[in-house]
C-alpha cells in the first residue's frame, strides 16, 4: 500500500514569436499544483499436493493505482478557470492464475492466468471536460509455461512464457500540455489503454569443475500488443506537438547473450 502527497507553486511567463507571420504571444501565469496518489497490490495463494511428485497451486491478485493532479491558474491574483486543470486517474486489476508443478529430475510448471482490469480517466483542461472507461472491463489471458532440467554434467537448461499487462503513467494520460519548452509541446491522451506484454526467455548454463570455468547462453523473445509509441506534428508556426497513442501494430523484439 502507498499514499504519496506533492504541493508545487509553478510560475509561467513565455513570449514566443512566430516567424510565419511576424506576431508575438506574451504567456504570465502562476500555478498551485497539487498530486495525490493512492494505491495497493494484495495477493492470496494455496498449494494443494496431488503427489509426491505433483502438486496444484492457485493464485488470486488485485491492485489499485489512482492519482489525482490538479493545477490552480492564477493571473494577476484572480483565479483562471480557462487555463486551470484537473486529471484524474484509476487503474484497478484482478488476476488469478492456476498452476500445476511437477517435481522430478526436471521442474515443469504448466498452468495459466486471467486478468481483468478498470482503466477509467477524467479530465478538464481548457474548459474541455473528458471522461473515458467508466464501467469498461480489459480482459487479458495467457498461458504460463516453464521447464528446467540440470543433467549430471552441471549444465542447466531453463525455458519459460508468461504474460502480464502494465498499467499507465499519470503523464501519459493527463491532458494538461507540457509547455515547459514552448516549442515542443507535450500533453498526454486520455484515450491510452494498457500495454499487454507476452515474454518467452530461456537460459543455458554450463560449469566445468575441473577448470572452473563457465558458458552461459540468455535469450528473451518478448510481443507486445497496444504499444504505445509518440504521435508527433507540427504547426504551421513550426511548434511540434507530442502525443502518446496505442500502436495497431504488434511489437516483437528479442535479445540474446552469450558469456564464455
Amino acid at each position: 500500500m502507498f499514499v504519496s502527497k506533492e504541493d508545487a507553486l509553478e510560475k509561467e511567463y513565455s513570449e514566443v514569436t512566430y516567424t510565419a507571420n511576424g506576431e508575438s504571444s506574451v504567456r504570465d501565469l502562476s500555478y498551485n499544483n497539487n498530486t495525490r496518489g493512492y494505491g495497493y497490490s494484495t495477493s492470496l495463494a494455496y498449494v494443494e499436493p496431488l503427489s509426491e511428485k505433483w502438486s496444484l497451486s492457485a493464485t488470486l491478485a488485485n491492485s489499485l493505482n489512482a492519482s489525482n493532479f490538479t493545477s490552480d491558474a492564477f493571473n494577476n491574483g484572480t483565479y483562471d478557470d480557462y487555463f486551470s486543470s484537473v486529471s484524474d486517474y484509476r487503474y484497478s486489476a484482478s488476476s488469478g492464475q492456476l498452476l500445476a508443478q511437477y517435481k522430478g529430475k526436471a521442474t515443469v510448471h504448466l498452468g495459466g492466468s486471467a486478468e481483468v482490469a478498470t482503466n477509467e480517466n477524467y479530465s478538464k483542461s481548457y474548459g474541455i471536460t473528458q471522461r473515458t472507461g467508466a464501467g469498461e472491463n480489459l480482459w487479458n489471458w495467457s498461458p504460463f509455461v516453464r521447464v528446467s532440467y540440470t543433467t549430471k554434467e552441471r549444465a542447466f537448461y531453463n525455458l519459460s512464457y508468461s504474460g502480464n499487462s502494465s498499467n499507465l503513467s499519470n503523464s501519459q494520460i493527463s491532458t494538461v500540455p507540457n509547455i515547459s519548452n514552448p516549442t515542443n509541446i507535450s500533453v498526454g491522451n486520455i484515450y491510452l489503454e494498457p500495454v499487454f506484454m507476452s515474454n518467452l526467455s530461456g537460459m543455458y548454463v554450463y560449469t566445468n569443475m575441473k577448470t572452473f570455468s563457465s558458458m552461459q547462453t540468455f535469450f528473451t523473445l518478448s510481443h507486445s500488443a497496444n504499444s504505445i509509441v509518440n504521435a508527433n506534428w507540427f504547426d504551421e508556426n513550426g511548434i511540434q506537438y507530442n502525443v502518446p497513442v496505442n500502436s495497431r501494430k504488434r511489437n516483437f523484439d528479442m535479445y540474446i547473450q552469450h558469456v564464455w
